[in-house]
């Protein structure tokens, strides 16, 4: 059986409409759908849906010089968020007849070629998580000529300057952590992070994540009248997750092993593999989670359910991200809403055994 191709003039024709009025309000421009009235908007809007109109991107792409393609570059290393991420931006450009094209990176060479991938693609714009660099490889020189062609959209940085920006709001989870565990009467609450945590105050912005959270966490602590601690792992190249868990565990070591009555009784740390190497050193130290010591993670990765005792962590809204990189990066005539809200669902608290009520006179 042939397959029928629905043409604009058939979603005329059922409408009742001329084949300009049917063109302008089913093409996505913005201008000219405002002199369509309403009802003949919401009858062609109809027709369409009835017949299974679907538009000729290969046509309106020649006529508007779109290719209706948007390139996503993110850091492979971010596992945690890409699933969730990845269905948002990909809802919210289907609503627009937009695709995605996804790409990962491990490095600053793999970057630059899925770059080059997007330019013969001649996609129309960029959402891409940027690999830092200077001199020449800096990240302001190696997306300059995009940023004058095309938009960019920059990813869980601050390399771009000036970029519109979706980051995750680490100062939210920082607050939320102190928050949670001062409600169950903890009162020493120590931050597990890297050292190098606050180089972002200086001004730099590779550890601006770590630096946000540290902020938040201060913040909180502060305004309880209570006192900041701040335990540093020691970074090495090339952080595997193992090697974050081993570098917790010998940052901890020496304030779990301290007198009971200056040993903290909750943790709140960097990241998930922090937090599990926090439960190794209130292992070795002798202390029971959560009985001794309370525990809180970040990101809630799988491994969070299997370890003993499951962890308590924050998760981020992987889907709103992606979304709103995709509103951001698509042009006003397509995009979801120009005026985007002022900011993104707040993290979430997943509670699991690691946390529980301050142990009695600590």
């Amino acid at each position: 059986m042939p397959v029928v191709t629905i043409t604009i003039r058939d979603v005329a024709r059922r409408a009742g409409v001329s084949v300009p009025a049917a063109s302008v309000v089913l093409s996505g421009a913005s201008t000219g759908t405002t002199a369509v009235g309403a009802a003949a908007r919401a009858r062609i809007r109809l027709a369409a849906q009835e017949l299974g109109y679907r538009p000729n991107l290969a046509g309106r792409g020649v006529r508007q010089g779109r290719s209706f393609l948007y390139g996503v570059l993110v850091d492979a290393t971010n596992t945690h968020l890409l699933p969730a991420f990845m269905r948002g931006a990909q809802e919210a450009m289907a609503a627009h007849s937009c695709a995605p094209l996804f790409f990962t990176h491990r490095s600053r060479d793999e970057e630059v070629r899925n770059l080059e991938l997007c330019r013969a693609r001649q996609v129309d714009g960029l959402i891409v998580n940027v690999t830092p660099g200077t001199g020449l490889q800096a990240p302001g020189r190696r997306y300059a000529e995009w940023r004058r062609q095309r938009p960019v959209v920059e990813l869980f940085g601050h390399f771009l300057k000036d970029a519109p920006t979706v980051c995750l709001d680490m100062a939210a989870a920082g607050r939320m952590a102190v928050e949670r565990l001062a409600a169950l009467g903890h009162r020493r609450i120590l931050l597990l992070t890297h050292e190098r945590y606050d180089t972002a105050r200086r001004g730099g912005s590779l550890f601006f994540d770590a630096w946000e959270h540290a902020c938040g966490y201060t913040a909180v602590m502060t305004e309880r009248g209570l006192a900041p601690r701040i335990a540093r792992i020691t970074l090495v190249p090339d952080m595997a997750d193992d090697v974050w868990a081993a570098r917790a565990v010998a940052a901890l070591a020496p304030f779990l092993h301290a007198p009971a009555r200056r040993r903290p009784t909750a943790v709140v740390c960097y990241n998930d593999w922090v937090a599990c190497g926090a439960l190794r050193a209130a292992a070795a130290a002798g202390l029971r989670v959560p009985h001794d010591l309370s525990v809180a993670g970040l990101n809630n990765l799988p491994m969070c359910m299997a370890l003993q005792p499951a962890l308590t962590s924050i998760t981020f809204p992987g889907e709103a991200l992606g979304g709103r990189a995709a509103d951001l990066v698509m042009p006003p005539a397509t995009a979801a809403d120009s005026a985007l809200p002022p900011s993104l669902p707040p993290p979430t608290w997943i509670d699991r055994a690691s946390v529980a009520h301050a142990p009695p006179c600590h």
